[in-house]
């Protein structure tokens, strides 16, 4: 088995749950390589150990300004078709960024790759599907948030093609459903949850601070809702309340955010932070009180499957107040944390009051949430669909090729 990973930026600080997929796979003896549209970094000069021995294994497709042909070696009516849907759904900018799959192809050929699986059902999984066919090779795709719900791609021309598409949340399951153009295309779409390394995560709940710490994270864009935060935070219930607020990230609202904190006078209680990674990320989680997760619905419609940091604030033990955004609804409920109506600054405040009157009723629900992370979100289960869609296809090529 030898696998091409095709992504769009990597590394990249918000998607580390691609990078613990890619390392638990490499655990279960699976020989992958990363592919990229484009190199990102991580903060803190890259020493982060959810990324550790990937970055060896990455390599970045040249971008392409000039369009050339895919070899006439290795053409036929199937590939210039994919090519030609490829080129309208992408317009102008589409005869550079499709060579990407040329060169892809010919990388697949050359590595003698066995099967292909792309991240997102925009820009990586289209070259995906262009390059694995003119290489022979089995295409899967794992589907998220805004790929499927804003920015997909020819979705029923993928899911028609791919051997799986799996999805990280009910939400996009049940959407990719109703996109399957043939009833035998229903049973591709499997439910694959993202997964946390149990082990990095011990259970560790903590007396609540004399100064209650709260910590919010995530990137600085309109579906994470840090505008809302900071409105509750500014909120006349609140003014008179002690406590100390981290948001941890970055990205293009932290001037908005800035200017924020500065008019509602929020400078002593709340910090921006840079991004965090590894043990120094867990070490945020372990010092705060509580994590807010004020996630909503951007005006363009993007908004979060299920955040990888509620995962962790679950299993560490941290307190959760958040929404139902997106599909947040189908890990935070009343049972495991806080919910409040999104885009609602008064009702957040609301909710950070109450904890700050009496954290016990909250504490009490972090056994449960825990109790849902280690049944649903062990990523050692939750890589099984994966690990036997390779299997299956590796021996299939192997049988096909008689070879033992």
């Amino acid at each position: 088995m030898k696998l091409a990973v095709v992504v769009d930026t990597f590394p990249r600080w918000s998607e580390r749950f691609i990078a613990r997929e890619c390392a638990e796979l490499l655990r279960r003896g699976v020989d992958l390589s990363l592919f990229c549209l484009k190199a990102g970094a991580l903060p803190g000069g890259g020493a982060d150990p959810d990324f550790a021995g990937l970055n060896e294994r990455c390599i970045e497709l040249p971008r392409c300004i000039m369009p050339r042909a895919l070899s006439s070696d290795h053409e036929d009516a199937e590939l210039r078709r994919r090519r030609a849907l490829a080129k309208k759904e992408l317009g102008l900018s589409a005869y550079a960024k499709v060579q990407c799959a040329h060169t892809l192809a010919n990388l697949l050929r050359e590595g003698r790759f066995t099967h292909v699986h792309a991240h997102f059902a925009s820009l990586p999984s289209t070259i995906a599907w262009i390059a694995a066919h003119a290489a022979k090779l089995p295409l899967s795709m794992s589907v998220h948030a805004r790929d499927v719900f804003v920015d997909a791609q020819l979705l029923e021309e993928k899911i028609t093609d791919c051997a799986r598409v799996f999805t990280c949340h009910a939400r996009a399951r049940d959407y990719l459903l109703q996109k399957c153009r043939f009833p035998d295309e229903r049973k591709k779409i499997v439910l694959m949850r993202h997964g946390l390394p149990l082990e990095q995560f011990p259970f560790l709940p903590r007396p609540p601070s004399a100064v209650p710490r709260i910590l919010a994270a995530g990137r600085f864009v309109a579906k994470k809702g840090f505008e809302t935060l900071l409105a509750a935070a500014g909120d006349a219930g609140l003014r008179d309340r002690d406590f100390r607020l981290v948001l941890l990230g970055e990205g293009p609202l932290e001037k908005k955010l800035r200017a924020q904190i500065k008019r509602h006078d929020l400078g002593a209680k709340v910090t921006l932070h840079a991004p965090a990674s590894g043990e120094t990320l867990r070490a945020f989680f372990r010092q705060s009180d509580v994590f807010l997760a004020p996630y909503e619905t951007a005006d363009d419609g993007d908004s979060d499957g299920v955040p990888n940091t509620i995962l962790e604030a679950f299993a560490l033990g941290l307190p959760v107040v958040g929404t139902a955004a997106g599909s947040m609804g189908e890990l935070l409920s009343p049972q495991t944390g806080t919910r409040v109506a999104e885009k609602n600054p008064a009702a957040l405040a609301e909710a950070i009051a109450a904890y700050l009157d009496d954290a016990r009723p909250h504490v009490a629900k972090t056994q449960a949430a825990r109790a849902v992370i280690e049944r649903e979100y062990d990523l050692a289960k939750n890589v099984e669909p994966l690990v036997d869609l390779f299997s299956v296809q590796h021996l299939g090529r192997t049988n096909c090729d008689g070879n033992n």
